[in-house]
């Protein structure tokens, strides 16, 4: 089939070297002088616009064999065209493949022809299952086939949906992770500027720290990994606030209550009276902890933090001495009471189970502290915990589960997960 080029554009004829008519053939040629100026294989061709093979190399021999339609040839001639950034020829091909159409697709206005040979018209025949089977058999197979012909078009769109939908998902992740950083940078920024100016100026550096010494106190020892924002505050009195450089080191005796605001736990090596702990456990930050002189710790929440100083620490000459307890026969009682709703609790000791099930509200529990008790509790703000008539509470974060270990001389501790 050829084509006159009196209607195309004279600069791409010119390029090209195209005169007169042109045919299926030399615009093949010319595809392929292109490709291989460009050092590119069929093969590769092929692999970038998910045609076969075989159906490039008809295109640039101009045979156009095996084609599934005039769509297919125009469809697949147009890709070739735009991977090689050779459009400027598609009028060309345009033209050809529109006359080739024309001339091949037989007008469906125009009867078939009849003869004299005709033979009469018979009555209705009713059509065979047989014949109904072989049709269903014929479209399942046409479907078939033409499914497998185009799988290495139908495969890369597939893949590029499928790595589109995997880019979109890692800018979210990442947007995710950005939005977290700066919260956690804003919230550590916040949490440095002191409200009170005085306050803020009268905190020490880390060089002025107290020193800790060996008379049998708790020890906190908090190093830097990377740079963190951290305060400290010890019974109300604030001794430390500011960035703990990488490789620093803060260290302060437990004398007394010690509340610890910790920026970005999971940059911190934190380790307590010799133990070592992990504050990120309890969140990305910031997070809250309170340790004291007993050698108990817990995380706390922000509204229990605020709590603590509420109320200023008595001078020492102003706390009564508490009064000499007599010895008493016998093992001490621990009562646990549901005072405020329902509480599901366990209560062991070893392999002995003291109590195991929900604490209505109202009803009570008691168990000799004969040895230490491990309780654990699922609604720890809703209970009352004493010990021979004295409120001794719980270790752990008001709403979460807590695990406290009491033991046998009224001690009271945070059991380890």
């Amino acid at each position: 089939m050829k084509y006159s080029i009196d209607d195309i554009d004279v600069t791409t004829s010119e390029r090209y070297g195209l005169e007169g008519e042109v045919s299926l053939q030399s615009l093949g040629a010319i595809i392929r002088e292109e490709r291989e100026a460009k050092g590119l294989t069929v093969d590769y061709m092929a692999d970038k616009t998910k045609i076969r093979q075989a159906y490039l190399e008809s295109i640039e021999l101009g045979t156009m064999e095996g084609f599934h339609g005039n769509v297919y040839k125009r469809g697949f001639v147009k890709c070739y065209l735009e991977s090689l950034n050779m459009m400027d020829l598609w009028p060309y091909y345009d033209g050809i493949l529109k006359d080739s159409a024309s001339k091949v697709d037989p007008d469906p206005s125009t009867p078939p022809p009849l003869g004299d040979f005709t033979p009469p018209t018979k009555g209705f025949r009713k059509g065979s299952r047989k014949t109904v089977f072989v049709l269903l058999l014929s479209v399942i197979a046409a479907s078939g086939w033409y499914i497998w012909s185009n799988k290495d078009v139908l495969k890369g769109e597939v893949e590029r949906i499928q790595e589109e939908q995997m880019e979109i998902a890692q800018k979210l992740k990442e947007q995710k992770a950005k939005e977290e950083e700066e919260r956690l940078a804003a919230e550590a920024l916040r949490l440095a500027a002191s409200e009170d100016q005085d306050v803020a100026m009268a905190v020490p550096q880390l060089a002025d720290l107290p020193a800790s010494g060996d008379n049998g106190k708790p020890v906190l020892v908090i190093a830097a990994a990377k740079d963190s924002w951290i305060r400290i505050t010890k019974e109300g009195e604030r001794i430390f606030g500011g960035t703990l450089k990488a490789g620093q080191e803060a260290k302060v005796e437990a004398d007394g209550r010690i509340h610890v605001i910790y920026g970005r736990p999971e940059t911190l090596k934190v380790q307590w009276n010799g133990s070592n702990i992990d504050p990120s456990t309890e969140g990305p930050g910031p997070v809250h902890f309170l340790y004291t002189s007993k050698g108990d710790y817990s995380a706390i929440s922000p509204q229990d933090a605020e709590a603590l100083w509420a109320q200023a620490p008595l001078p020492e000459e102003a706390i009564e001495e508490p009064p000499v307890e007599e010895e008493k026969a016998g093992p001490s009682v621990m009562v646990i009471k549901a005072v405020k709703g329902d509480c599901w609790l366990k209560a062991t000791s070893g392999n002995k189970t003291h109590y195991a099930g929900t604490l209505k509200r109202g009803n009570e529990a008691s168990m000799e502290l004969s040895e230490p008790i491990h309780v654990v509790f699922g609604n720890p703000s809703a209970i009352s915990v004493t010990v021979d008539g004295k409120e001794v509470g719980y270790s752990g974060t008001p709403g979460q589960v807590a695990r406290t270990i009491y033991g046998v001389d009224g001690s009271v501790k945070a059991a380890p997960r």
